[in-house]
């Protein structure tokens, strides 16, 4: 009888504590509730995304076209966008902008017809991107530091993106600005809500902001047919400026040439500059770097070293978008 007692307390116990054993070994496995912020406040989600995000990628030198995991991605364009050293919630706002727009490429598949990728890694037509090998090379001693802090940034915020009116927005980004941005309407001619003309706090203190060049009244002319040194202030009266002392075009004639020609034919770091001219040469003053709209990289820095958070920084840049999560 006694015996009998045990092994009916014996199949009790196994059958009462069994569940509860298996009940906490769940519990300690399942994946953890995680917050992800918006432009408009913090909202929850139960879930970590499960997204397993491919990109394919051409290499601008070879024309080589690579697979690789969004993450992967994100970690070699945000290396190559900006600097490692600027703070770890700058370096968040770049990998949300840089995922953002690599979305939002995939689905407006806004690469000329001969290229066969989602983007490629010239900054002249997409984003830049640079390999783990090439990064070795670059920090030398500092890259497990740097290649860590990175890799943490991009992993907190991956397949975080921006949408304006549930609709992926297309976060263009550059390096400093002379103060203000410029809206997409005043460098483009497209009105585009989300990116419109904000302050640029901090980029005034760069020690970047301007450059100067200085060259021959003979060289200025070439890029203009049929010109003449001595049609240089004819040149300069068809300039036309933005608001924000953007340089939309310069027309000579039946000739224009737009402010990316503009930078292109005399290597200008950025659209925002002054020209004039003496005796014999014409001199560019130029401020910033880039073409001005959207996120100012320096600015993004400056900010988040004052106190700011990544979703702060996107939410000024990239006035009332919101952040989602793939």
């Amino acid at each position: 009888m006694k015996d009998y007692l045990l092994m009916t307390l014996l199949l009790f116990l196994i059958m009462v504590v069994s569940p509860l054993v298996t009940l906490i070994d769940k519990a300690d496995n399942a994946e953890p509730t995680a917050t992800i912020s918006t432009a408009a406040g913090k909202t929850e989600r139960t879930e970590e995304s499960s997204s397993h995000e491919t990109v394919t990628l051409m290499v601008s030198s070879t024309g080589k076209l690579t697979e690789m995991s969004a993450e992967e991605y994100l970690y070699g364009a945000v290396c190559a966008e900006m600097p490692a050293s600027f703070h770890k919630e700058a370096l968040k706002a770049q990998a949300v902008a840089s995922y953002t727009y690599m979305k939002w490429l995939k689905e407006n598949a806004d690469n000329p017809s001969q290229i066969k990728a989602d983007i490629t890694d010239n900054p002249e037509i997409h984003q830049a991107y640079i390999s783990d090998e090439e990064l070795q090379k670059r920090w030398g001693s500092s890259y497990d530091i740097y290649s860590e802090k990175v890799k943490e940034a991009v992993k907190s915020v991956l397949y975080e993106y921006l949408a304006y009116e549930k609709k992926t927005a297309m976060t263009v980004f550059h390096g400093i600005s002379p103060g203000k941005t410029v809206s997409a309407q005043a460098a483009w001619g497209n009105e585009i809500p989300y990116l419109s003309s904000v302050t640029a706090p901090g980029d005034k203190l760069s020690p970047d902001i301007t450059t100067e060049l200085s060259i021959s009244k003979e060289d200025f002319v070439k890029h203009f047919d049929g010109a003449k040194a001595e049609n240089t202030e004819e040149i300069l009266k068809g300039i036309k400026t933005s608001d924000e002392g953007y340089v939309n075009e310069i027309t000579y004639k039946k000739q224009k040439l737009s402010s990316a020609d503009l930078r292109s034919a005399y290597n200008l770091k950025s659209p925002f500059l002054k020209i004039e001219s003496n005796k014999s040469n014409v001199l560019f003053t130029v401020y910033g770097k880039g073409h001005g709209v959207g996120m100012s990289q320096y600015s993004a820095d400056y900010m988040a070293r004052q106190g700011s958070t990544y979703d702060e920084i996107l939410a000024h840049f990239y006035k009332g978008t919101e952040l989602k999560t793939q």
